[in-house]
């Protein structure tokens, strides 16, 4: 579970031609990883991905690093203790590892190349975007939803990005340093589920 030695070997030897994010006007989500060994989205980030089908969104049906030879297609997962330690870990090497900075830049390239897209964050996979945006070069057309975020570094883009915050979500509301653009009912792992959160994404998508 810990083995963040061997995930960056695999990620540097990715080709990154190989990766998912080909597509205009997507819906990407991104968050830190449970779990090292594939980059698979579980039943609730899928379902709620597929939200966006119906405004004629496609949906990257992967998490990080988003690469055709990087399994994303297992249905285990690790238990919500198991998935917080790794995360902690995880985000550690999100700031402060070098290396890695540079996979995330290598990798989410692709992304900022397209259009139309809107990207989701979940926890600290703010901090991971955070942590490259000034590397990239942004389209005006790029949306940036954050949920109950867990960042270092404040977004800067907040004419592209909402920051959304659940009123009991107690790690978001102390451990990140952005304001909310918007408050809703629920805690750090009911996001996905809240129809308050539907409702937030009505209003950005639709305007």
């Amino acid at each position: 579970m810990f083995n963040f030695k061997q995930y960056l070997t695999a990620l540097q030897q990715l080709d990154v031609n190989r990766t998912l994010l080909t597509t205009s006007r997507s819906v990407i989500l991104l968050s830190g990883s449970s779990h090292y060994q594939h980059a698979s989205l579980t039943i609730e980030q899928q379902q709620f991905l597929a939200y966006f089908q119906s405004f004629g969104y496609q949906i990257i049906p992967s998490n990080f690093p988003y690469n055709q030879d990087f399994d994303y297609q297992q249905t285990e997962f690790p238990s919500l203790f198991q998935a917080s330690i790794s995360n902690i870990h995880y985000y550690g090497h999100t700031l402060s590892n070098r290396v890695f900075h540079k996979e995330l830049i290598r990798h989410l390239q692709p992304l900022f190349e397209l259009d139309e897209i809107i990207l989701v964050t979940q926890s600290s996979g703010l901090n991971m975007l955070t942590q490259v945006l000034t590397h990239m070069t942004i389209k005006p057309t790029l949306k940036i939803v954050a949920l109950g975020p867990v960042s270092l570094q404040k977004l800067s883009l907040r004419e592209k990005g909402w920051i959304v915050k659940g009123k009991t979500d107690y790690y978001s509301r102390f451990l990140d340093f952005n304001q909310p653009t918007n408050e809703v009912a629920c805690g750090h792992h009911e996001y996905l589920l809240s129809p308050a959160v539907k409702e937030v994404l009505d209003d950005i998508i639709q305007n």
